[in-house]
C-alpha cells in the first residue's frame, strides 16, 4: 500500500478500486465539485501548499454496494462529504479509548451475571359462587 492509500479494503465492495480508477478516467481526474485538478497546487486554509489528490466517494455513504453511485472528489471537497461520517468515527474510537483507559486502570467494574431464580408460578384463586 502506498502512503497515500489509507482506506480499509475490507470495508468496501471488491469491484470499488476498479470502479474508481474507471470514474476517475472518464471526468479526467478533476474534483466534480469545485474543478481542481488532480497533480494541481493549492494553498490550505493555513496558506500551506498542497497537491490536489482525486478521491473517489460514495454518492449514498454505501461501501459495500457493488453498483453504488460515486463521484470524484478533491481532498477537501471529500472530507466535507464525509463529514459526519468522520464525526461519528471520531466519537466511537474516543468512547472505545476512554473505557479501556478506565479498564485498564480498575475504575470500571464489568456487569456481573446473577443467576435469575425460577419463579414460582400464581396460585390461582378459586372463585366463590
Amino acid at each position: 500500500m502506498s502512503g497515500w492509500e489509507r482506506w480499509n479494503k475490507d470495508d468496501y465492495h471488491p469491484n470499488f478500486a476498479r470502479r474508481a480508477r474507471w470514474r476517475k478516467k472518464r471526468v479526467g481526474y478533476t474534483c466534480e465539485k469545485c474543478g481542481a485538478k488532480q497533480g494541481e497546487i493549492r494553498l490550505s486554509k493555513s496558506g500551506r501548499p498542497y497537491k490536489v489528490m482525486a478521491i473517489a466517494a460514495h454518492v449514498n455513504h454505501d461501501p459495500q454496494n457493488a453498483r453504488a453511485k460515486l463521484i470524484i472528489l478533491c481532498q477537501t471537497c471529500h472530507l466535507e462529504h464525509d463529514v459526519f461520517d468522520h464525526a461519528r468515527k471520531i466519537k466511537r474510537t474516543y468512547h472505545r479509548k476512554e473505557r479501556d483507559k478506565k479498564l485498564q486502570a480498575g475504575q470500571l467494574e464489568l456487569p456481573l451475571k446473577f443467576k435469575n431464580k425460577p419463579r414460582r408460578p400464581h396460585k390461582r384463586r378459586k372463585d366463590h359462587d
